[in-house]
């Protein structure tokens, strides 16, 4: 049985990444998816690292636990359950879907690969609007292990891949891809594709039956030039348009520099337009996003530290009195959750996980586990985290989002 897209409702990073892989191929966004007993979290991380040192409360830390098979890649709230992408070191099928209750009761969400490459699939991202899932997969392949890239449709009852032909993402032009939108108006895959006049442009898949089609980027805000290199690093939904956090590299003046920018659309693939965060330093890039309908919080880094930015419609300003968390730009940056007024942006600092809560009083931080922060998703009342340390797999915690 093959599952389609018509229910998904539409039709018809050095020297900024080699100025965006050469000005000419592969990847634009290559910089861009419960026990009971409870863990008292490690020791601060190093104060070279956070400055100040940790005010925040003792978190209470808690493993969950999945399949000893499954290493949690990806986080995906699904209204009031938590998807984790994951992928297992054996078994015929390698990527797997859990699916998680606030209570910690987990089951697994049955996956229909088709080609090849899709039981090997390493998910990059999964969207769910609480119904429909999307998730794009990547398994290396051909003679140069390039990234063969796979897509998936369903909903919590099974998801199936529907397999595009080779140069729907690949061949001549190919960029990258950074994974599936859910808006209000339709559903769209990210990525980027070779420009018409320089680089790469970042360009968006929409469905057109089974198939995904990519939309010029010729003309909008989403075309790169001579002077100005587009370089999205993520992409989150914005009520019924697109959100991509990423860096604009200017050149201009015989002279290179490289600033933290959002583009959003007005409708899904209608109405782009870029905005330059403020206060964007010497060099910054935007990493990950989190949107309501209107405004939406930014996450991303300038001049090698953590910066919050608010977005509107109308406005961009950067949050101030951040506490300085030094960390690096290459690493990734979790999108920022919100509890009414209330921030928390988890983030990697030294070897820890670094929890800031804030944005409705003064900024507090708070130690976790020791890894890389790579995911995190507010559901049901729990903050959940994927810690992936230097050595050895990805752990998922989770711990009380309450004061």
């Amino acid at each position: 049985m093959r599952a389609g897209l018509k229910f998904l409702g539409r039709g018809p990073s050095d020297l900024a990444g080699f100025l965006r892989r050469g000005i000419a191929s592969t990847s634009l966004v290559s910089i861009l998816l419960i026990s009971a007993g409870c863990t008292s979290a490690p020791g601060p991380a190093s104060a070279s690292k956070i400055e100040p040192r940790a005010n925040g409360p003792r978190l209470t830390w808690s493993r969950v636990s999945l399949p000893q098979y499954v290493e949690p890649l990806t986080l995906t709230a699904a209204g009031t359950q938590l998807l984790v992408g994951g992928r297992a070191a054996t078994g015929r099928v390698k990527p797997r879907l859990l699916r998680i209750a606030s209570n910690g009761s987990r089951d697994e969400v049955r996956l229909i690969p088709h080609s090849p490459y899709a039981f090997e699939a390493r998910w990059r991202s999964i969207a769910s609007d609480g119904n429909k899932i999307i998730a794009v997969g990547g398994a290396p392949g051909g003679a140069h292990s390039n990234t063969r890239w796979t897509t998936w449709v369903g909903t919590s009852a099974g998801v199936a891949e529907v397999p595009q032909p080779f140069d729907t993402f690949g061949g001549w032009g190919a960029g990258d891809v950074i994974g599936p939108v859910l808006t209000r108006s339709g559903p769209a895959i990210a990525g980027s594709w070779a420009g018409a006049k320089s680089g790469l442009d970042a360009a968006l898949w929409l469905p057109v039956g089974e198939r995904w089609v990519r939309r010029p980027s010729a003309g909008s805000a989403l075309e790169s030039t001579p002077q100005l290199q587009v370089g999205p690093r993520s992409a989150t939904s914005a009520g019924a348009g697109v959100l991509l956090p990423g860096s604009a590299v200017h050149l201009t003046g015989g002279t290179v520099r490289q600033s933290a920018a959002v583009w959003r659309s007005q409708r899904v693939n209608g109405g782009w337009a870029r905005v330059d965060l403020p206060d964007s330093g010497t060099t910054s890039e935007a990493v990950s996003a989190r949107c309501t309908e209107q405004d939406c919080v930014v996450a991303g880094y300038v001049d090698d530290v953590l910066a919050l930015w608010r977005v509107s419609p109308s406005a961009a300003t950067r949050i101030p009195d951040l506490p300085t968390i030094a960390s690096s730009p290459r690493s990734p940056l979790p999108a920022p959750l919100a509890v009414g007024p209330r921030l928390i942006e988890v983030v990697s600092a030294g070897p820890n996980v670094v929890v800031l809560d804030g944005g409705d009083r003064p900024w507090t931080l708070s130690q976790g586990p020791v890894g890389s922060a790579t995911g995190s998703a507010l559901v049901g009342g729990w903050v959940y985290v994927i810690a992936k340390p230097a050595a050895g797999p990805a752990v998922l915690w989770r711990f009380p989002s309450a004061r």
